[in-house]
């Protein structure tokens, strides 16, 4: 009796695979399927050429095979099934290997070689000089820092405090250490005794100086030139220097404003900053100020970075990579298209650029006071020039356009990068900054822009 039950579930086990596999594959076709139809339904992104193979043009082919694959004999639908399988958790896998590997690459590439920026602040302090580290933008934004002056409560906005040794950065082995201006930007004092500055650079990490020489940095550069003042600050989004300009910005008037914008990151670093009210003011209010320039800011922020900042540059902490990726990042295999050179940003009907035109009108209003003029610099990211496919950095168009519309001067970088014949190789690495050449063409170009040759 036992064995005739057994040998019916024998027999019957084929028959029930074949069903088995068919609804697999027809429930798995259903996926592709849904992602085209949501594509063209919900999502108004699907518009370059890397979106519309990726969410239309391979779903459909692959929602094709499956049901194809469906009608085919048991022993055929059941190795159809097998090989999704076997190559969409290869895919997956291969990803998040992938990620892990570039982390530690990123890793051993930035704080290994040499000190890390912790060891070299406390490595000058036992010297028995004050030294701090350049505090990011994000942090300022994220710990919403608050410090008491004078009996008022006032939010810091600039990379460190007055008149100190700074340390920026290391990514290369070379420290890059700097002593800061009177406020706390990467200048010589001097230059806020000018009567006339004919330039003011305003943006990020790049303009900041990230990670040459002083040398090669690129207010360093214009300033061979033009007589420049630099208000760059690491980590800080389109809002932050939206309040560097409004609070620094009136001490020199300079006729022009050379604001450079980092397609990188900075309309990420704008939607946290936009969750705090205090920044908004800045935005909301063309007069509002909180009087940084008139109050003396450095003892209590030095001593903020102390007790709080200082702990996260900790004399022997090594950065530690994010060994595993996001779900999102994961399901969107986006390590996987990096390496293969497939730039597919996942479509949404939020807008690309968020508020940034209105940070831009006010920055035009906040420099017309003193009869200014913005010269916008779009900068590329170098994952813009690793795909094959598509544009892989989003709102390209989209920046540029509301650029034009606030009236500013506009310098897009993308083209002259792409006539140096190798991008690439601007950056110090892929993870990095520009290379002395890069900040050198992006000085070029620039100073040509605003009439200089």
């Amino acid at each position: 009796m036992i064995t005739s039950d057994t040998s019916e579930v024998t027999a019957d086990l084929p028959s029930r695979l074949g069903r088995t596999t068919r609804v697999i594959l027809v429930v798995t076709a259903g996926a592709p399927i849904a992602l085209t139809i949501l594509s063209l339904t919900r999502f108004s992104g699907v518009t370059g050429l890397d979106q519309i193979v990726f969410f239309m043009v391979l779903p459909t082919l692959a929602a094709v095979a499956l049901l194809w694959m469906s009608r085919l004999a048991p022993a055929s639908r059941l190795s159809g099934v097998l090989l999704v399988v076997a190559i969409g958790g290869s895919a997956l896998v291969a990803d998040v290997v992938l990620y892990s590997m570039g982390s530690v690459r990123t890793m051993r590439m930035e704080p290994t070689r040499g000190l890390t920026i912790g060891e070299a602040v406390d490595s000058i302090r036992d010297g028995g000089e004050v030294a701090f580290p350049t505090i990011p933008g994000n942090v300022l934004v994220n710990r919403n820092i608050v410090i008491e002056v004078g009996g008022q409560e006032i939010h810091p906005v600039t990379p460190s405090p007055g008149r100190q040794t700074t340390v920026l950065c290391n990514e290369t082995g070379a420290l890059i250490v700097y002593e800061s201006d009177r406020f706390g930007f990467n200048n010589p004092d001097h230059v806020w005794d000018q009567e006339f500055v004919e330039v003011a650079m305003l943006g990020d990490s790049y303009s900041h100086g990230l990670c040459v020489p002083p040398s090669d940095q690129p207010a360093t550069r214009m300033a061979r030139r033009l007589s420049t003042v630099n208000l760059g600050a690491r980590g800080f989004g389109p809002l932050l220097q939206l309040a560097v300009l409004r609070e620094y910005g009136h001490l020199l008037r300079p006729p022009s404003v050379v604001w450079v914008y980092y397609e990188g990151n900075d309309r990420y670093d704008l939607t946290g900053e936009m969750g705090r009210e205090w920044l908004i003011h800045y935005l909301q209010d063309a007069s509002y100020s909180q009087g940084l320039a008139e109050l003396d800011v450095g003892i209590a922020y030095g001593a903020w970075i102390d007790e709080v900042i200082a702990q996260e540059f900790g004399a022997r902490e090594r950065l530690r990579p994010d060994l595993i990726p996001g779900f999102r990042s994961v399901l969107t295999l986006s390590t996987l298209r990096q390496v293969v050179g497939f730039g597919v940003p996942f479509p949404s009907r939020e807008s690309r650029i968020g508020r940034l035109p209105d940070v831009m009108l006010a920055a035009r209003e906040t420099v017309a006071a003193w009869d200014g003029r913005i010269t916008f610099v779009y900068l590329p990211a170098y994952e813009r020039f690793r795909v094959l496919v598509g544009e892989g950095v989003p709102g390209r168009g989209e920046v540029l356009q509301a650029a034009a519309d606030a009236g500013f001067q506009v310098v897009d970088l993308t083209p002259h990068f792409e006539a140096t014949g190798n991008p690439r190789r601007l950056w110090a690495s892929p993870r990095g900054h520009l290379a002395p050449e890069g900040y050198r063409v992006m000085v070029e170009v620039i100073t040509e822009a605003l009439g200089i040759r």
